[in-house]
């Protein structure tokens, strides 16, 4: 009976190690980014933003795939632009299709979601706009117990708004973003990932606005636990 029941165990939490997409999952991720803003031809900023992003996330191989997260980072920029506090808030939703390419190897996630964007400078400066993500996931599964992939997504902007001295409308370019995740899987229901990113978007000349260029530089560490 024991041996019956140790053959069981082991074969439910081999199954549980193979298998990168599960079902639902919550998670809370720390978040560190650095970032670099151009306005105009010769004016800069630059600095770190610290912050934390929480979400929930279905995925199942052959079925939908749904992801909704929140992430909030402050930190100051500094340069000849001036010494700003300077806050980020993000929410995004994505609705997508996991396909297997390669059974139990390699997953193919497209998808497609709204998001909302909070840039913040203290003093005088707030901006807010909505885009459209469109991507794909890629995650490879190297063994039993991790996981690489590859996020890129390209977002067309809309309905931007920013207050200087008063409120404008704020035309931006599409938002861009590449992630490489790494998971460690394990056996348990908690999972690990590391995840560096590359992010870009910029607001246009407009008004009392100057063309503004923000490229981002960042890291997230990743705590899940599936169910």
């Amino acid at each position: 009976m024991r041996k019956i029941f140790t053959s069981i165990l082991l074969l439910v939490l081999s199954k549980g190690a193979l298998q990168a997409v599960d079902g639902s999952s919550v998670y809370v991720t720390p978040v560190w980014e650095y970032g670099v803003s151009h306005w105009g031809n010769d004016t800069q900023q630059k600095g770190s933003l610290w912050g934390a992003a929480v979400g929930y996330s279905y995925a199942e191989k052959d079925s939908i795939y749904f992801n909704l997260e929140f992430t909030g980072a402050a930190g100051k920029w500094t340069g000849s632009a001036g010494d700003n506090p300077t806050q980020e808030y993000v929410t995004e939703a994505r609705f997508g299709y996991v396909a297997v390419p390669c059974p139990d190897r390699l997953t193919l996630t497209p998808f497609i979601g709204v998001g909302s964007y909070v840039f913040n400078q203290n003093p005088g400066f707030t901006s807010h706009f909505w885009y459209l993500p469109i991507g794909v996931c890629l995650e490879y599964q190297i063994n039993k117990s991790w996981t690489i992939g590859l996020v890129g997504l390209g977002a067309p902007t809309f309905s931007g708004i920013y207050k200087i001295t008063h409120r404008g409308s704020a035309p931006t370019t599409p938002l861009w973003k590449a992630e490489i995740p790494v998971t460690y899987l394990g056996s348990l229901p908690l999972k690990c990932s590391i995840i560096p990113f590359v992010k870009e978007w910029s607001y246009l000349n407009h008004n009392d606005l100057i063309k503004q260029r923000n490229m981002y530089y960042g890291l997230k560490l990743a705590f899940a636990y599936s169910f």
